[in-house]
């Protein structure tokens, strides 16, 4: 059984997870955190790791305290300025820290699947990603749509030498953008957009619900569990880079 400590948990975020971890006999929430809670004190338990889903100028308050206690993190918290991330990246020298814009499995897959697309596709192609959000969504871009253009900006680095070394380099038409939309109550869809002579190509996620978020977020907290001090991925949890290693992608 184990043990987690979950902060941000009165948000929709974490309102799912301890739904999410109540259908699960591996783990246990065991103190809940929110804006009127001392961090401290809850962390005079006995806690296995931290899930947190709170906001990001609590990020650095967080991992001093985590760090304090040696209790692994699971960050699901985005829109960090430059110096919240250098503290996490710090703290990650001491406690090993999951962070991860998206812990859906299946955004994770999308990141392997655009990565194979702008590499057969090449640097011909104009690539944007679209990003459509509830209107109360704090950050815009997202997390997700900023991992997704990282994807896109690593794999035109690349143009086609990944497929065929002899291959010739083509011409960039753009650097790719991201679109955001704030409208209504959409949980998330993300779109991967490539257009090109006579022809779109559209890779989409959509997110019905958070449990997909919420569970691969369990999923990363249980992962995590012994794991060496470093900053983590999701792409560490699902050995995502093992197989894009293989295919030499």
């Amino acid at each position: 059984m184990i043990r987690i400590l979950l902060t941000g948990a009165g948000g929709k975020m974490g309102q799912t997870v301890v739904q999410a971890a109540a259908l699960d006999p591996e783990v246990k929430i065991v103190g809940l955190v929110d804006k009127e809670d001392k961090l401290e004190d809850h962390l005079a338990k006995e806690v296995d790791c931290i899930i947190d889903f709170s906001v990001h100028h609590f990020s650095p308050e967080l991992v001093k305290r985590a760090t304090s206690r040696s209790v692994p993190l699971v960050m699901g918290t985005t829109g960090h300025s430059p110096e919240e991330l250098a503290e996490i990246k710090q703290a990650a020298q001491k406690i090993p820290i999951v962070l991860s814009p998206n812990f859906s499995l299946g955004i994770n897959a999308m990141e392997f699947l655009v990565r194979i697309a702008s590499l057969v596709l090449g640097k011909s192609y104009d690539k944007d990603v679209i990003d459509i959000h509830h209107n109360t969504k704090l950050d815009s871009p997202s997390g997700t749509a900023k991992r997704l253009l990282e994807v896109l900006v690593e794999a035109e680095e690349k143009g086609n030498e990944g497929l065929d070394q002899k291959a010739e380099k083509k011409p960039r038409n753009r650097l790719p953008q991201v679109h955001s939309i704030r409208a209504g109550t959409v949980v998330g869809v993300h779109t991967v957009m490539y257009c090109g002579p006579g022809e779109v190509i559209e890779i989409t996620h959509r997110a019905e619900n958070r449990f997909p978020f919420a569970l691969g977020s369990l999923k990363a907290a249980k992962w995590i569990i012994g794991k060496a001090p470093a900053l983590y991925s999701m792409r560490d949890v699902l050995g995502l880079d093992r197989i894009t290693s293989v295919l030499a992608l």
